[in-house]
């Protein structure tokens, strides 16, 4: 197996202990469907449920560290687009023109 291969591997070997240690096992009575309960209350249905499923956690988790590291990348390249945008304005001055539609985008 070549290196990558196992570095996935362990990825994903890694998101399910955290799936199931840190997600799934603490919130076990929230996602608890109780049939006589929810017939009762309507508006306390949980009608998404169906995600918390083990077949469907297990098999996108690999994609958790892409994803985590994905995140914090757009929220950087975000914050220097917008320190960017603001750069050489006064704190008393408005926004506008480009520079409005720039940080509002």
């Amino acid at each position: 197996m070549e290196f990558w291969t196992k570095v996935f591997f362990i990825n994903w070997f890694v998101n399910i202990l955290a799936i199931e240690f840190l997600a799934l096992r603490p919130i076990k009575n929230i996602i608890n469907v109780d049939e006589e309960r929810d017939s009762k209350y309507h508006a306390f249905r949980r009608p998404d449920v169906k995600w918390f499923s083990r077949l469907w956690l297990y098999t996108w988790c690999h994609l958790a560290l892409a994803r985590l590291i994905f995140a914090f990348l757009m929220i950087g390249v975000s914050a220097i687009i917008i320190n960017l945008a603001v750069f050489g304005t006064k704190k008393d001055e408005p926004i506008t023109g480009l520079r409005y539609w720039v940080v509002r985008t």
